[in-house]
């Protein structure tokens, strides 16, 4: 447990109260949740927020254990409970006036509403969520979500065939990103363009920007965003009907999933 940790566990242990037990408890399933520790986490998650809700604390805090635990079940791969998870935490997280814990549910259920992992493909309904978040940045200045939303609305017009919007919102998400020095967002901007325009027949745009991806992926050297990156150019390239290539890209993700 890091240095913050080991203080609230000390505090928790010196001064027991429903608030010094609930944060104690949800900072260790935050370093649960990161290190893999599913179940441990989730008790810890659980218990916490038990706490906290006998504790005299601001609601979004609560809210944003609640949004911890949520998306530790979505990563899981349940993201339906995860959703019924958000659900309790919107009361909590619209009665405070710490913005953060909405942001993530607004933006995970435009998200939910999106992506074709989750089989639901509304885009009007997801366009409503992501603009639901924008007014929330706008009115609690929450700059650095900026990026991660204009992304959002960016695919969902792409879908919605409104390319004036899309390209808007994509050439304001590319510039915020590239000035933060965001790779990760790169990768997710490009790599989602690339998919879109794979759907619209515009084989070497979205071969492009998949390798543009790729780039960003390596930048960040995170093994796992690489392979995703290199499956994805396996898929652009098998989809275009250049098998080499594709062959080549397969190769490398199997490699790097190995590594």
């Amino acid at each position: 447990m890091d240095a913050y940790g080991q203080r609230l566990a000390e505090y928790a242990k010196l001064h027991p109260s429903p608030l010094s037990t609930g944060l104690y408890l949800r900072a260790r399933a935050r370093m649960e949740d990161r290190s893999g520790q599913f179940n441990a986490a989730l008790d810890d998650y659980t218990t916490a927020i038990d706490s906290l809700k006998k504790a005299h604390i601001d609601p979004g805090e609560l809210a944003m254990t609640y949004v911890h635990m949520a998306f530790l079940i979505s990563n899981s791969g349940s993201p339906d409970q995860c959703i019924k998870i958000l659900e309790q935490a919107r009361p909590y997280a619209e009665a405070s006036d710490y913005a953060l814990p909405l942001y993530y549910i607004l933006d995970y259920l435009g998200d939910y509403n999106y992506y074709s992992a989750f089989q639901v493909e509304d885009y009007p309904k997801a366009l409503g969520y992501y603009e639901q978040a924008k007014k929330l940045i706008e009115k609690d200045r929450l700059e650095g979500k900026r990026a991660d939303n204009y992304a959002g609305l960016a695919n969902v017009y792409y879908r919605l065939k409104n390319n004036k919007l899309a390209d808007h919102y994509w050439h304001l998400a590319d510039s915020l990103a590239q000035a933060e020095g965001n790779v990760n967002y790169r990768y997710g901007l490009y790599i989602d363009k690339s998919e879109i325009l794979l759907d619209q027949g515009k084989d070497d745009d979205a071969i492009n920007l998949a390798q543009n991806a790729y780039v960003f992926a390596k930048e960040t050297g995170w093994p796992e965003l690489i392979a995703r990156s290199e499956n994805q150019l396996y898929w652009t390239y098998r989809s275009t009907g250049n098998f080499e290539k594709a062959l080549d890209y397969f190769e490398k993700y199997s490699n790097t999933r190995i590594a």
